[in-house]
């Protein structure tokens, strides 16, 4: 029997599907995601809080710029409608300032979700390593993409590790099989036929 398989409990049952009329055609959404790094070499000043500065408004544009440039060439290029600086933020250290953007881009609604991940990738990539976006340094630690970020792995040096033997680890299966009838003697694990059948 198809559905008869389980494995230590878990068993996946067929999806049924109901028939629905053809899909019409809609639109691509337009879908919006975050990125929020430091700069380490943009001293934050009183300016880059008032969004109605001098400083504020040419430090947004060059931003805009800059990540509108870095997800052109990335693989939601071709979907990619623009990003706009929102906010600037004092840093951990005097020189660094901290940047808030949203991006957007339009996705089909048959398209699967933003991988954020991957793009997490690109930009790292395209940022050398998340250290350079065009005249600014980068904390290469500062780097989210709607969320997502990479800490860096610490090692702490260890003692080499002792062999120890591997762990014995049991699980279950169970299914059905439908070219055997049951009988009683299939119950009685001391029976002829129970021990050839679980041979």
């Amino acid at each position: 029997d198809k559905d008869s398989l389980y494995v230590n409990g878990y068993n996946e049952q067929p999806v049924l599907t109901t028939p629905t009329r053809p899909p019409t055609a809609t639109a691509a959404a337009l879908e919006r995601f975050t990125v929020n790094f430091t700069i380490t070499n943009l001293p934050y000043t009183s300016d880059l809080r008032n969004p109605d500065s001098a400083k504020f408004r040419d430090t947004q544009r060059i931003m805009n710029t800059l990540l509108d440039s870095l997800m052109k060439e990335s693989s939601i290029g071709p979907a990619f409608h623009a990003c706009e600086t929102r906010d600037f933020r004092p840093g951990s250290h005097r020189d660094e300032t901290r940047v808030d953007a949203v991006c957007s881009y339009s996705k089909e609604p048959s398209a699967a979700p933003l991988d954020r991940v991957g793009l997490y990738h690109e930009v790292s990539n395209k940022t050398r390593g998340i250290t350079q976006l065009g005249p600014y340094s980068l904390d290469k630690d500062s780097l989210y993409v709607n969320g997502y970020n990479e800490q860096p792995v610490l090692t702490t040096p260890t003692r080499p590790p002792t062999a120890t033997a591997a762990a014995l680890e049991r699980f279950t299966v169970n299914f059905t099989i439908t070219n055997l009838p049951y009988t009683s003697d299939l119950r009685n694990p001391d029976s002829a036929k129970f021990r050839d059948t679980q041979r």
